[in-house]
């Protein structure tokens, strides 16, 4: 049957096999504005070309935008700041343990997953094939420095290139892998101390439901991650390592918030001693904060 225009069709007949309808039938036309008989009523039955996603996703955007709305589609720091504190209460005890997941993240990505590593397999295990490093090409070749192991930088004459293909031909570990395994440890360790760790808090340490300072809703055991959004440890996460800028506006909101319970349980007191100014006021530089603390403690330190 050629297509046409759903207005175009006797609307006395089913569109699918002309069937004559009754006036009932005639009167339930499908989402496609055409009319079936009993048969072929059915989306299914008349391959209705309905678009019934984008009717489910325009639903989602319409009576939840905050749900709907994908970390792949803020474009600045700001914009991405803003939603993040929109699902982070700093004052909240979820957001203290969301703070010391992000340091255990940062642990085994910068200590374990860079440093470590870095040592382990040398510039020759993260500089591509072909640098003056991994051998094989002509170029100078250095030992391994600070006799870390020799497994850092080749020896003369070695071909360190050969050695790195028979090394992943073998399934060894290589720079890559290890940093990846140091990654996921991260990320299922950070998310168990942001989502997990806060439910046991509540349960075993206060006695169950949380009163005073501490009265929020407690989440299941493994966390709600709806209610976490724009962050490491959230159903965000794909979007986030899919694109580098949203990595790095991630990373600085999480930092932003690191700085903000350093400022507020620690330096400042809660906003009420004599750096009380430092958590109320904008400027949350670290050199500013470092040189207003360091300033105060000098001047403490000559009037004792």
């Amino acid at each position: 049957m050629s297509a046409s225009h759903p207005g175009d069709r006797d609307t006395s007949k089913c569109y699918k096999c002309e069937a004559k309808l009754p006036l009932v039938a005639q009167a339930q036309p499908c989402r496609c504005k055409r009319v079936f008989c009993d048969k072929h009523r059915d989306p299914e039955k008349h391959d209705c070309d309905y678009n019934y996603a984008e009717q489910g996703r325009s639903q989602i955007r319409r009576e939840n935008p905050a749900v709907y709305k994908s970390s792949s589609n803020v474009s600045t720091e700001g914009a991405w700041l803003a939603e993040y504190w929109k699902h982070h209460n700093p004052r909240s005890v979820y957001s203290i343990f969301h703070s010391i997941g992000f340091v255990v993240l940062m642990y085994f990505v910068l200590i374990r997953g860079l440093i470590f590593n870095f040592f382990s397999f040398g510039l020759s295990g993260i500089l591509p094939a072909g640098n003056i490093f991994s051998g094989g090409n002509g170029g100078e070749h250095t030992p391994d420095a600070g006799g870390m192991g020799g497994v850092g930088l080749p020896l003369p004459g070695e071909d360190n290139e050969s050695r790195r293909r028979e090394a992943a031909a073998s399934g060894e570990d290589t720079f890559g892998s290890v940093f990846v395994q140091n990654l996921i440890y991260g990320l299922v360790l950070g998310f168990l101390l942001t989502h997990t760790a806060p439910h046991l808090y509540f349960k075993y340490y206060l006695g169950g439901q949380p009163q005073g300072r501490h009265a929020e809703p407690v989440r299941p055991l493994f966390g709600c991650p709806n209610a976490c959004r724009f962050c490491f440890f959230s159903w965000d996460t794909a979007n986030i390592f899919s694109n580098p800028k949203c990595v790095y506006f991630a990373l600085l909101s999480e930092w932003e918030m690191l700085k903000d319970h350093v400022l507020f349980y620690i330096i400042t007191n809660g906003g009420t001693n004599c750096l009380g100014h430092l958590y109320h006021g904008k400027n949350r530089d670290v050199g500013y904060i470092y040189g207003t603390v360091s300033k105060r403690l000098g001047e403490l330190q000559k009037q004792q």
